[in-house]
């Protein structure tokens, strides 16, 4: 038993070192323009709606350990109701928990508006980001009651809102732990143009460990990843 265990476990070590090499010899073939920038767009998808007297809404964004930032902005579709001819009303927009801006409505503006805004790149965190608007409408009487327009909709915050990011694309450092950049990234998010190439005469290991790396770039890719497995005969 001891003997298949070792045998089992020099079988693991020497897929773990084959992979590492595939993905190393993949990883350099690969070039990365960092001086190019790159522009992301991160829209809302679906239409929010700000309702009572306090409402917010948030949406999350991912910003990646391999971007380097150099500006951000977002803006926001919004479609008033009527009741606003009458009732003050506020919009506050935060990223992370900071305010970057706070605005006034007035439906004498429009029933359709757009509020654009900077976000400062050093309110964004690598990893996931929030951006937050908080409503707040005065609907209330003279005695401090809920008035009948208390559970109405006032503001529809459209899905074509976005935020916008631009940055360049830092350079790799060739570390196993970047992995799947820049194999993977949001400048090639199907793998387009990346092939992990076996020699002719592979052993089943070094197949397997292929397959390996085939398989987890195209986890990492989204929708059908173009990820080619093939012999280094047919790399060209």
């Amino acid at each position: 038993k001891e003997r298949i265990m070792s045998r089992w476990k020099s079988r693991w070590n020497i897929l773990v070192f084959i992979a590492a090499f595939f993905w190393i010899w993949a990883f350099g073939a690969v070039e990365i323009r960092a001086a190019e920038p790159v522009n992301t767009e991160v829209h809302f998808e679906n239409d929010r709606v700000l309702d009572g007297v306090y409402k917010e809404e948030t949406v999350y964004f991912q910003v990646e350990d391999y971007w380097k930032m150099e500006a951000a902005a977002a803006e926001v579709h919004i479609k008033l109701s009527s009741m606003l001819l009458d009732v003050p009303a506020e919009l506050t927009f935060e990223v992370n928990g900071t305010p970057v801006k706070s605005i006034d409505l007035s439906y004498k503006k429009g029933a359709n508006q757009t509020i654009s805004m900077a976000i400062p790149v050093d309110q964004l965190k690598e990893g996931v980001n929030s951006f937050t608007v908080t409503g707040f409408a005065q609907i209330y009487d003279e005695e401090g009651c809920l008035d009948e327009f208390s559970g109405a909709n006032w503001v529809i915050i459209q899905k074509d809102s976005l935020i916008d990011l631009f940055y360049q694309m830092k350079e790799p450092s060739y570390k196993i732990s970047e992995y799947p950049y820049p194999l993977i990234s949001s400048a090639n998010k199907t793998g387009e143009g990346v092939a992990v190439a076996v020699p002719d005469q592979a052993s089943d290991d070094e197949l397997t460990a292929a397959a390996w790396i085939k398989a987890g770039l195209a986890q990492a890719a989204e929708s059908k990843d173009q990820v080619k497995l093939m012999y280094s005969s047919e790399y060209t």
